[in-house]
């Protein structure tokens, strides 16, 4: 399948209040809204394997590059202020990541 629309970066954990987390990332809300429309989307990414993409993604081609850690972040919201932290970061995504069939 050659994607109409492909995303690459960070999938991402946000962390919550309450010890959990929600799948975030650029290349999540981008794909999502992409397949939504209408187009055959793609992702790759770098994730580690507790980040369950294609449950999150159902109907997107996903290329996972398998990581140690996945990228976390956790917002905190203060005087009107948001403090953003990062707590782990997946491997580098590269060209060599991305399938030769979606290069077209």
């Amino acid at each position: 399948m050659v994607p109409d629309f492909l995303a690459i970066g960070h999938a991402a954990k946000d962390l919550d209040g309450d010890g959990g987390f929600t799948i975030g990332g650029t290349v999540t809300y981008a794909a999502a809204t992409a397949r939504r429309l209408g187009l055959r989307a793609a992702v790759v990414t770098s994730a580690a394997e507790d980040l369950d993409l294609a449950g999150a993604l159902p109907g997107v081609a996903l290329r996972v590059k398998q990581a140690a850690a996945t990228t976390t972040f956790r917002n905190e919201y203060a005087g009107g202020r948001r403090r953003q932290r990062l707590y782990a970061t997946a491997d580098p995504i590269t060209a060599a990541d991305v399938p030769a069939e979606w290069l077209a």
